[in-house]
């Protein structure tokens, strides 16, 4: 199983990296290689995953995930983090175990709380969603 995990978490990295653009830079994560962007603190954010596949969300350089708490337990929730030292991205990977879901998940970090909503679909899911961050 923890194999399967770093597969996955290797394939998405490789993802990202690989649909990086120009103005992509290590201060600025959400924009490498994200298949959807959430502007933090507008909006609703919601990550739509499917049982066959794993999907990640990015948070924000330098946060570290304190807890997470999700209102059912038919999703595993796995943090974890990309890059080093102050490149250190925290990542959660998502993964529902059946499609028709959907649960609210609350991440708490040194900086700040989200409210993401999950969604479990059979065939539709979003390999590597993001937080952009606007100035106060």
């Amino acid at each position: 199983m923890r194999r399967l995990f770093l597969a996955a978490l290797s394939a998405i990295c490789a993802v990202t990296l690989a649909h990086a653009d120009e103005t992509s830079t290590p201060q600025a994560p959400e924009k490498v290689g994200a298949n959807q962007t959430l502007v933090y603190g507008k909006g609703d954010a919601i990550v739509t995953c499917a049982p066959t596949h794993y999907c990640a969300l990015s948070l924000q350089q330098g946060e570290t995930i304190k807890a997470t708490e999700a209102g059912d337990q038919n999703w595993s929730i796995t943090p974890t983090t990309y890059g080093a030292g102050n490149f250190a991205t925290p990542v959660l990977i998502l993964s529902p175990h059946s499609d028709n879901l959907k649960t609210q998940l609350t991440i708490t970090t040194d900086r700040r709380s989200y409210a993401v909503t999950l969604v479990s679909t059979a065939d539709k899911w979003t390999p590597l969603t993001a937080f952009s961050y606007p100035a106060p």
